[in-house]
């Protein structure tokens, strides 16, 4: 008889410490999730996700953009394919497409990414879960740009100004010189008091053609891009060019003076 009270106690201890570890296990802490990308999104940009996990072992795994009460499934672990996500250790990253191209009915407005991910504990018999949002702006109209100065004169080798109207004033604008980018600035620095006004600086190299396109350009945070042109007139230029002729006569005279006031070349 006191063998089998000794029994049930130990069956009773036994799941009274099953217990206890099944109820610790679902305390653990769910895959940890960062949402990298992106910020904004327009006709076309690229989610970037990274769920972390032992093993990078997830039970499951949702990614779904959500837009004044409408919900647009991205990924879903059951479904997705084998090359829908990347793994790296104990991380899994997945890397989307994601905007109006891929998701017609998207708006322009606020939106936010979510994501929601599990993983098994104890043995699988649990799971524990953990979500992730990001709040994002849908922009799906370009920036509007006009030039608002007139005459533009570029020597070869030379540089010229212009001056632009841009909006929102947020976006990154410039001149496009063949494949070369000159950055614009806002226009306060040159004493002009409307915010949309930027002043860009950009030059016609000597090694550049006098034919090489110039255009104006503008690209917003969501990756809509814009383009204008503007009224210039190049002056091709011919360079002046010399040999001078490097013998021991002319080294003697200039190389002691150098190494005199370099001692480092020494």
């Amino acid at each position: 008889m006191r063998i089998v009270r000794w029994f049930f106690g130990l069956l009773f201890l036994l799941a009274l410490a099953a217990g206890v570890a099944y109820f610790v296990a679902g305390r653990a802490d769910g895959p940890a999730i960062t949402i990298n990308q992106p910020s904004a999104v327009g006709q076309a940009a690229t989610l970037d996700v990274v769920v972390e996990a032992p093993g990078a072992v997830v039970t499951a795994l949702d990614i779904r953009l959500e837009q004044k009460g409408r919900t647009f499934p991205i990924l879903d672990l059951a479904s997705a394919s084998e090359d829908a996500i990347a793994k790296e250790g104990d991380r899994l990253r997945v890397t989307r497409p994601v905007g109006k191209s891929t998701l017609p009915e998207l708006e322009s407005g606020p939106a936010t990414i979510r994501v929601s991910a599990a993983r098994p504990v104890f043995y699988g018999l649990r799971q524990v879960s953990s979500e992730a949002s990001r709040d994002v702006e849908v922009r799906l109209t370009p920036p509007r740009m006009s030039v608002v100065s007139t005459h533009h004169y570029v020597n070869l080798g030379g540089s010229e100004m212009v001056v632009y109207r841009v909006s929102p004033p947020d976006v990154e604008s410039g001149v496009r010189v063949g494949d070369l980018t000159y950055p614009g600035f806002p226009g306060s620095g040159a004493g002009l008091r409307d915010p949309d006004l930027k002043v860009a600086f950009f030059a016609l190299l000597h090694d550049q053609k006098p034919g090489t396109p110039l255009e104006l350009f503008a690209r917003d945070v969501a990756g809509n891009t814009a383009r204008a042109q503007f009224e210039h007139r190049v002056f091709p230029k011919v360079f002046r060019n010399s040999r001078i002729p490097l013998d021991d006569a002319f080294l003697g005279r200039v190389v002691p003076a150098i190494l005199q006031s370099s001692p480092q070349l020494k």
